[in-house]
């Protein structure tokens, strides 16, 4: 899951989905802490893994837009969002 080039988003409008892990099927979608975390542009829906700094002001997606996004949270977190 990457996103190659810059976002071509007007507003660059940023959400973190996972913050300093990770939650695959390699490690059964377990939290897996890491270096990197996944962003989500709300406008382009790009998706993209990374360590920069800029992370830190980003906010965290609730869990309550991840539908609207199209993100399956079983998925990213191991469980369905009621």
């Amino acid at each position: 899951m990457s996103f190659a080039g810059a976002c071509k988003g007007k507003d660059h409008r940023h959400v973190v989905v996972q913050r300093w892990c990770n939650h695959s099927a390699f490690n059964g979608y377990r939290r897996t802490p890491s270096d990197y975390s996944e962003v989500r542009c709300i406008e382009t829906r790009a998706v993209w893994r990374t360590k920069a700094a800029y992370v830190n002001d980003l906010p965290d997606i609730k869990p309550d837009d991840w539908r609207a996004m199209g993100i399956n949270p079983l998925v990213v977190h191991g469980y369905e969002v009621p």
